[in-house]
């Protein structure tokens, strides 16, 4: 990879990395200079604002400078987009287990996980769900309070059922020490049986009952980009990839962002 190139895009089986000045000419453009005045701007010669549209060409495949740079704005809006939604989900995991600490002791900390409006399950060691707010139950499609006492994996497909959920478990309490967040993207079931694709942020919350597992779940839409994958602190977790990718049913669509 060259030298300070950065990725702009990743699309199921293609990635654009664009180098700084590349970067550079493609941001003059879209706010309107003309490749002679891209090249009065940087103080470069319009061949080489030539050279760089034409490596721009060749390695997105688009021949239109303007499909490029509308290409490459659409696509710095979207990872703006996704490193709020990305910020959403630290904060409401961060406050997910502020409460998880409270909420089954203290009302007040219960009244705020249920006005949470991210779905959060909170279970003990042993998988036993003993928190599960109203959008979990909303997002699952059971009456309030039915989650709580069940196992997690209830909420797995059947065809993984309970692999995924013990494998979660066990890298959070396996020595030494548990991973601060795991992010899982895969099937889950609701009440009703039917399957629904979910991104959930798990992490493991220290109380004076012992270790509880706290997940923050989203549910995916069937347009957008989805495939089964874990990430823990960043690395895939390879050991449970295998086992997440058998959560969707034969059959499904599965896209790359």
């Amino acid at each position: 990879m060259v030298r300070h190139e950065k990725i702009i895009m990743q699309e199921e089986g293609f990635e654009l990395r664009l180098a700084r000045r590349e970067r550079q000419v493609a941001a003059l453009a879209a706010d309107g200079l003309t490749d002679k005045a891209i090249a009065s701007r940087l103080g470069i010669k319009q061949g080489t604002v030539d050279t760089y549209w034409a490596r721009m060409r060749r390695k997105s495949g688009i021949e239109s400078r303007t499909e490029i740079v509308a290409r490459i704005l659409a696509a710095e809006a979207e990872g703006a987009n996704q490193e709020l939604r990305e910020e959403i989900d630290r904060l409401t995991t961060q406050v997910a287990e502020l409460t998880a600490r409270h909420a089954l002791d203290d009302k007040p900390y219960r009244d705020v996980v249920e006005a949470l409006p991210k779905a959060l399950i909170v279970s003990a060691v042993d998988l036993q769900i003993l928190i599960a707010n109203l959008e979990a139950h909303k997002v699952l499609g059971y009456t309030p309070f039915d989650l709580v006492g069940q196992q997690v994996d209830v909420l797995e497909p059947a065809r993984t059922r309970p692999r995924i959920s013990k494998g979660i478990r066990d890298i959070f309490i396996e020595p030494p020490g548990h991973p601060k967040v795991a992010h899982i993207k895969a099937f889950c079931v609701r009440k009703d049986g039917k399957e629904i694709r979910a991104a959930t942020s798990v992490s493991a919350v220290n109380t004076s009952r012992g270790l509880l597992i706290c997940a923050v779940l989203t549910p995916i839409g069937e347009d957008d980009p989805f495939s089964p994958t874990v990430f823990i602190r960043g690395q895939r977790a390879e050991r449970l990839q295998a086992v997440v990718q058998q959560s969707a049913p034969e059959g499904a669509k599965r896209t790359r962002k």
